[in-house]
């Protein structure tokens, strides 16, 4: 009987956990669309010279909640730098 309870427990606390995790990938994507708007926002406004000068990308860093390096890459990643 115990080893029954336990294994209705440990189901129920499989089902409970994916359930989060889906909760938690959408706040995570989410939160990626959120960190990334100010820098599609500031591309927008750029389209005709889409390469920040140093100024700019820390400026963007600071709105976007990222670092140098995640500004950086995420130019990069759009095949603009």
């Amino acid at each position: 009987m115990k080893t029954q309870r336990f294994m209705f427990v440990a189901a129920l606390s499989d089902s409970s956990r994916s359930r989060l995790g889906g909760v938690k990938v959408r706040h995570k994507r989410q939160v990626l669309q959120d960190m990334a708007r100010p820098l599609k926002h500031w591309l927008y406004k750029h389209r005709d010279n889409p390469y920040p000068t140093k100024t700019e990308k820390v400026l963007l860093a600071l709105g976007s909640h990222m670092t140098l390096v995640q500004v950086r890459d995420e130019h990069g990643w759009a095949g603009l730098e």
